[in-house]
C-alpha cells in the first residue's frame, strides 16, 4: 500500500472559538500540494472531521487528488495510532491519502518508518506538508519513506 500523510493547510484561529478555517495561505498550500499529487494515483482521500483539514481536503479534491473522498473520525489530532492502523486495514486499495493535523501526521510517519511515535527527522511537518510512505504490511516499523515534502507555498 502507497500512503501520502499530508497535514492541512495554514489556518487562522478565530477569535471566538469555533472551527479553524483554512487562511488564503492555506488555500494557496493545498492548492500547490494538489499539484504535485496529481501524478499520485491515489484511489481514497479520507480527511479529518475539523473545518481546516476538510478544507484542504476538498480543494486538493476538487484538483483531481483521490477516487473517492471521505470524512473519518479516526484521524483527529490525537488519534490512537491503533484506530488509524484499523483504518488503514479495512481498505483494499494501492493508495490512500490521509488529511490531518500535528500532532497525528508526524506520529504516523515516525510509527510506520520509525517504529515510534516520536522522530526528530518528521518534527518540521510544515502545513501541507508529505510524507510519501510504502507499507509492505500496516503496522510499526513496517513503512518505507518514499519522500517527505515540504509545503510549496
Amino acid at each position: 500500500m502507497r500512503l501520502l500523510i499530508v497535514r492541512h493547510g495554514e489556518a487562522r484561529v478565530p477569535a471566538s472559538g469555533g472551527e479553524q478555517a483554512l487562511t488564503e495561505r492555506g488555500h494557496q498550500q493545498a492548492s500547490a500540494r494538489a499539484q504535485s499529487l496529481l501524478k499520485e494515483d491515489v484511489d481514497v482521500l479520507f480527511h479529518s472531521p475539523k473545518l481546516r483539514a476538510r478544507q484542504t481536503a476538498e480543494i486538493l479534491h476538487r484538483q483531481g487528488v483521490g477516487g473517492l473522498m471521505q470524512c473519518d473520525e479516526r484521524i483527529v489530532p490525537n488519534a490512537d495510532i491503533s484506530e488509524v492502523e484499523a483504518l488503514l486495514e479495512e481498505q483494499d486499495m494501492n493508495t490512500i491519502a490521509l488529511v490531518s493535523h500535528l500532532p497525528l501526521v508526524a506520529q504516523l510517519a515516525a510509527w510506520f518508518c520509525d517504529g515510534q511515535l516520536d522522530s526528530p527527522r518528521f518534527s518540521q511537518y510544515s502545513p501541507t506538508g508529505l510524507v510519501v510512505l510504502e507499507l509492505d504490511v500496516i503496522g510499526r516499523g513496517c513503512g518505507h519513506l518514499d519522500r517527505f515534502e515540504a509545503a510549496h507555498v
